[in-house]
């Protein structure tokens, strides 16, 4: 078994702390899904973002029909990325298990709607909007969890550094615990 030992400040105080494989794989584990949940926000505000520019489109021009192939597109990226997760990653961090769940569900509504445009164009700006305004409700009902999701993440991620220092730098710490208390100071509403 390998063991390596660092010292762990507490309150001014320091102890011994063994570093064990499973901490490790643990530490491994929830540094990946941080990674994995930054490209996931990055890339459902790609898709957001072309969303939001097809939605002042007319729904019969060129631009419109190559926008729903883009957010289309964006929307795909986002059911790679929340693939990208691990069962591994979700035992570590339980938030993932619900936070990916609902973004499939999220991402798949989202292509189905887009699908509906691109075979059927609404007739009117207004009912373009009406058609994007389901996944959009959907949407900001679920935005809490992304930052949840990454306030559990940031937590974890802090008082393993804390306890194992071998596990990072202090200024990597210093900034890894800052993150958590800033977003468990402001949560998401």
């Amino acid at each position: 078994m390998l063991m390596l030992s660092g010292t762990a400040c507490s309150h001014g105080s320091s102890s011994s702390a063994q570093l064990t494989p499973d901490q490790v794989n643990r530490y491994v584990q929830v540094k990946g899904a941080t990674a994995s949940l930054t490209r996931l926000a990055y890339l459902i505000s790609a898709a957001d973002s072309t969303v939001q520019e097809l939605s002042h489109q007319s729904p019969h021009s060129r631009t419109f029909r190559q926008l729903v192939y883009g957010a289309r597109l964006g929307w795909n990226n986002v059911v790679v990325q929340l693939n990208d997760f691990t069962q591994a990653q979700a035992v570590v961090v339980p938030e993932l298990t619900t936070t990916v769940g609902l973004h499939k569900t999220l991402a798949t509504t989202w292509l189905n709607e887009l699908d509906a445009l691109r075979m059927h164009p609404p007739k009117s700006r207004q009912a373009l909007l009406r058609s994007l305004s389901g996944p959009q409700k959907q949407e900001l009902k679920n935005r809490y969890l992304l930052s949840d999701t990454a306030a559990a993440l940031a937590k974890v991620t802090c008082a393993l550094q804390l306890k194992y220092p071998v596990l990072a730098t202090p200024a990597d710490a210093a900034t890894s615990c800052g993150t958590a208390k800033q977003l468990a100071a402001n949560p998401a509403t």
